[in-house]
């Protein structure tokens, strides 16, 4: 069921459910604003993988500000991504804080 409201459409009793797909480009890469294919940052992976336990994304102002792709996922400390395609936990005895 369809309605309008005040110039804003509406879908009643319809859900629909997002997931990130690699049909756009390739993992480990993700799409930027100009339409193309990227690789996420040296500590970071793409959020197609998953998000490293005790790692979150970032929101949309965060990325804005730290002008990085929203859909790289900023490893958390104690891992690690020498080359922005997946976040390593740190060998025991090491430990990584770097972020951007």
């Amino acid at each position: 069921v369809h309605f309008k409201f005040a110039g804003m459409h509406f879908a009643i009793g319809r859900t629909s459910q997002v997931v990130f797909s690699d049909a756009l480009c390739a993992v480990p890469t993700v799409p930027n604003k100009a339409g193309n294919c990227e690789s996420c940052l040296v500590g970071s992976q793409p959020v197609s993988l998953g998000i490293p336990k005790g790692g979150q994304q970032l929101t949309d102002l965060e990325s804005i500000s730290l002008v990085v792709n929203p859909l790289c996922v900023p490893c958390p400390p104690g891992w690690y991504s020498a080359d922005g395609k997946e976040c390593l936990q740190a060998a025991p005895g090491y430990y990584t804080n770097e972020s951007w």
